[in-house]
């Protein structure tokens, strides 16, 4: 039951959490999350299942993609009162590891072999560039799509040595062009990879 109280400290949980995450989770989350869900406490799992399989285990890693869920619940405390943290990140991480298997359940034969068989960073890397592979052909019918080591090395909580080396031997891109790093007076620019894997 809602009271004054309850809202009154539903808010100020909410304001704090907010003040809490960090600005590359808060960037992401208002990229991803707060223009596309509206928290309803009588269809979280459902919302957690869409938020996992469609966006957030294409675009980042578990680690990241269990804070932005989380994010979600800690920024909604007044709508998500009946459900508690321990049961919400729970599901996540159930709802997570469904989603991975029936994502991988659909990879071509040959794909879902290699994928099965590297470690976890590079499989996140592989689910990442796989999608911006399909998003660029959706959009420009190339293979080709942009992404800085920096920006994986953030996306799946590596060092930015390790996702260099992961960009750079796979086997299943090939470097189109170099990135420029940032210098004073011109903006920085990711490489541009073109996926030579087999699409299915």
């Amino acid at each position: 039951m809602y009271t004054w109280e309850n809202l009154a400290l539903a808010a100020k949980a909410e304001k704090e959490a907010k003040k809490s995450l960090s600005p590359q989770i808060r960037k992401w989350y208002n990229e991803w999350i707060d223009h596309v869900y509206e928290a309803d406490a009588t269809k979280w799992q459902n919302q957690i299942s869409d938020m996992i399989g469609k966006h957030l285990m294409h675009a980042t890693g578990k680690e990241n993609t269990l804070a932005l869920v989380m994010a979600f619940h800690d920024l909604n405390t007044s709508k998500f009162a009946s459900i508690s943290r321990e049961g919400f990140i729970a599901s996540a991480e159930e709802i997570m590891m469904r989603e991975l298997a029936s994502w991988t359940e659909a990879l071509p034969s040959g794909e879902a072999d290699y994928y099965q068989q590297l470690p976890a960073p590079h499989q996140e890397a592989f689910r990442i560039c796989r999608s911006l592979t399909l998003r660029a052909l959706e959009k420009t019918g190339t293979p080709t799509f942009f992404l800085g080591g920096h920006e994986l090395a953030k996306r799946i909580s590596i060092s930015d040595r390790e996702a260099g080396r992961i960009l750079n031997k796979s086997p299943f891109l090939k470097c189109v062009e170099r990135g420029k790093p940032w210098q004073t007076g011109t903006k920085p620019q990711a490489s541009c990879w073109q996926w030579i894997y087999p699409l299915g």
